[in-house]
């Protein structure tokens, strides 16, 4: 039987907490090869924390409400620089491809966007599909 238990803690937390106890452990350590392994570990609980919280999709303080958070997909938004190359990448969560390919188009400012939902790609924008009101701020590529 499979043992399982909730989380008192947020991934975030728990990947920090764990960086503070690798670095407190290397300052005790003499200098070598061991010490440089703590260290090396801490950066990367630090490195995955940040990571994990990039990733997380950024609800603008909306909630969803229960029947909408059921029903979402988690799309990808990747922002296509003047050199063809993506230059930023966004996380969208909808309940449909249309909702999506919508939420994406405030994305657009003179750059292409390509949609995509784990490897199925749903649609690709130019930078004339902007809806009038697009004026999403995005970093220049």
């Amino acid at each position: 039987m499979r043992r399982r238990f909730k989380q008192t803690s947020t991934l975030e937390q728990r990947l920090l907490e764990q960086a503070e106890r690798l670095r407190q452990r290397a300052q005790a350590t003499p200098p070598g090869v061991e010490r440089e392994g703590l260290l090396r570990r801490a950066r990367q609980a630090e490195t995955a924390s940040r990571v994990n919280d990039w990733l997380r999709p950024r609800n603008c303080g909306r909630q969803p409400s229960a029947e909408q958070q059921f029903n979402m997909v988690g799309y990808r938004a990747f922002i296509i620089g003047e050199d063809g190359h993506i230059c930023d990448a966004r996380v969208i969560e909808a309940a449909s491809d249309e909702a999506a390919v919508k939420a994406a188009r405030r994305f657009i400012n003179r750059h292409g966007i390509e949609i995509w939902q784990l490897g199925r790609k749903v649609a690709i924008l130019d930078a004339d599909d902007a809806a009038p009101s697009a004026a999403a701020t995005l970093p220049a590529c």
